[in-house]
């Protein structure tokens, strides 16, 4: 079982986050994470954030989802995509910071599947 398939077995809530400014590469990997949650967990509340992107992204499935602003939202996992550093986030790292429960590893969350 991969570290990821452990940890969504244990999340009931899911927020997913990518980098400022998304292009397409964040946009499909943001999008892929999410539609996936929706297919495979459908129990699960799943969200992305992300700041607005160009309109020819718009084909893509659950774009019309995305949110832009930060909100009293909290969630028991946070996953990066796309991003490398914290500050890569925009208004969003107030998410990852509340998380319930920080992914394993160091204080500075130091982890294959997050940024810092």
């Amino acid at each position: 079982m991969t570290i990821l398939r452990q940890m969504l077995d244990s999340a009931g809530s899911v927020a997913i986050l990518g980098h400022i400014r998304p292009d397409g590469d964040c946009l499909g990997s943001t999008l892929g994470l999410y539609n996936y949650l929706q297919l495979n967990y459908p129990n699960m509340k799943a969200s992305v954030y992300l700041e607005e992107a160009a309109d020819k992204f718009v084909y893509l499935k659950g774009f019309e989802t995305i949110r832009h602003e930060t909100d009293e939202e909290t969630y028991d996992l946070c996953v990066c995509l796309d991003c490398g550093d914290l500050e890569r986030l925009g208004n969003f790292p107030a998410i990852w910071s509340g998380q319930k429960e920080p992914l394993p590893g160091s204080p500075y969350h130091q982890h294959p599947l997050c940024p810092g």
